[in-house]
């Protein structure tokens, strides 16, 4: 999962429109990817691993799958995600448990 978290932010870091400061923007990439932008999409398809873990090859058509780009609530613990405090913070709220 490390190898794929490294290659995505080698991609996305291509597209100065997705840095804010210098770092990557968690709000930026996820508007670009649910409105399927296309040269966001370009990006992943220039990576060999990106492509294969989110697009789905039917019948030599590739679809781009946004679900893959959320972390399941019983996974954000897992430190190869690095979901932020505060997004943790967030879905237990949203999801009524206290940690």
């Amino acid at each position: 999962m490390q190898n794929l978290l490294n290659d995505l932010k080698q991609a996305l870091e291509k597209d100065e429109n997705l840095l804010v400061e210098g770092q990557l923007s968690k709000p930026l990439i996820e508007q670009k990817a649910l409105s399927l932008d296309k040269e966001f999409l370009k990006l992943i398809l220039n990576s060999r691993s990106l492509k294969e873990h989110f697009f789905e090859d039917m019948e030599e058509t590739l679809v781009f799958d946004k679900n893959l780009l959320y972390v399941n609530y019983s996974e954000i613990d897992a430190a190869d995600f690095e979901v932020s405090n505060e997004d943790k913070k967030l879905n237990h709220i949203f999801y009524g448990l206290k940690k």
